[in-house]
């Protein structure tokens, strides 16, 4: 498998994540559309997506909804399961991934 490109997987999330809020859109909308109209390229970019929206939501103290929660708490029991040596990531881009993990994993516990 080629290299998973982690970097570029959460600027491309991001980008559209803010697209929606400049259009007017709530956190919550735009997470919704962002993970509906963004199609993930494999397994782990269904769990970076999420993952990376969530970040947002708490580095800006917004309140997560319950559907929002228990689709990531979906995707870090996925997260966990997964066989990252097939994303050929790099130690930098494996440790800020755990990181977000373990953020967004105590954020949905609050």
């Amino acid at each position: 498998m080629n290299k998973y490109n982690f970097y570029e997987s959460k600027f491309r999330t991001l980008e559209s994540f803010y697209m929606w809020i400049e259009q007017g859109s709530t956190y919550d909308v735009a997470a919704s559309q962002c993970m509906y109209y963004d199609q993930p390229q494999n397994e782990l970019d269904e769990i970076v997506m999420p993952i990376t929206i969530a970040t947002r939501f708490a580095r800006c103290g917004k309140p997560l909804g319950d559907d929002f929660k228990q689709v990531l708490k979906k995707k870090i029991e996925s997260f966990n399961m997964l066989d990252l040596s097939k994303y050929n990531l790099n130690e930098d881009e494996l440790k800020a991934l755990k990181e977000e993990i373990s953020e967004v994993s105590g954020y949905i516990s609050n």
